[in-house]
């Protein structure tokens, strides 16, 4: 009975040794196992840089260099989600108006998934907080909307070109042109002689411009 019982307790321990080495063999199998960017779900850590430019409704138009970094998700071959920080952008603003923030969040469509080039449209809301990604109406929000092409490296990196256009937010574009009104009001009443004429309010075509844009390239690791 003992020789059963020692038996059995040796096989037991043998059995569980067996489970235990199983279970660290896919263990680590599993932890070399990468998801690439065509997989049905995948992230991608990544950075960009270029120039940002907005052109004045009143004033000449304005360049800043810009840099970012960012995480992008991607699911189903063709959505897409991403977040970025931009230390550059602060405040990137014209007579006013705020053209970016530090923070941006976006959403992403896959037009042309194919294999090793990718083009997207991408839209979204950028801030100065994570409160401003989340109200359009926001003081300092501001938005994007353009689209990209990604290029396939190897599996797992990828190079982008990216131009966004650049749009001010609401309450921006409501601060801006009462501002304008307002000087406008003051200078018609120090002329001596009596206006002809109402001022010029500026359109919708002074605040969406493809000349308003920021234009980037990008490098991208999928992991």
């Amino acid at each position: 009975m003992r020789f059963l019982n020692r038996n059995t307790t040796i096989g037991n321990r043998t059995r569980l040794n067996l489970g235990i080495i199983v279970f660290c063999l896919s263990f680590t199998s599993a932890s070399h196992v990468s998801a690439k960017r065509n997989d049905m779900i995948t992230a991608g850590l990544g950075s960009s840089m270029g120039v940002n430019h907005v052109s004045g409704v009143l004033s000449a138009g304005k360049s800043a260099f810009n840099l970012d970094f960012n995480l992008r998700v991607k699911a189903l071959y063709v959505l897409g989600f991403e977040f970025a920080y931009s230390p550059t952008d602060q405040r990137f603003e014209n007579e006013g108006m705020i053209f970016g923030g530090h923070l941006k969040m976006s959403g992403l469509l896959y037009f042309v998934p194919t294999q090793y080039v990718s083009a997207y449209a991408k839209g979204g809301i950028e801030g100065h907080g994570f409160s401003d990604l989340f109200d359009y109406n926001g003081q300092a929000a501001s938005y994007h909307v353009g689209g990209g092409l990604d290029i396939e490296l190897d599996e797992n990196w990828v190079l982008g070109v990216e131009y966004l256009m650049l749009i001010p937010g609401v309450h921006s574009v409501e601060r801006a042109v009462q501002h304008y009104i307002d000087d406008e009001l003051v200078r018609f009443q120090n002329v001596q002689a009596v206006p002809t004429s109402t001022p010029t309010i500026p359109t919708a075509e002074d605040f969406l411009s493809p000349s308003n844009f920021r234009l980037a390239l990008s490098a991208r690791y999928f992991f």
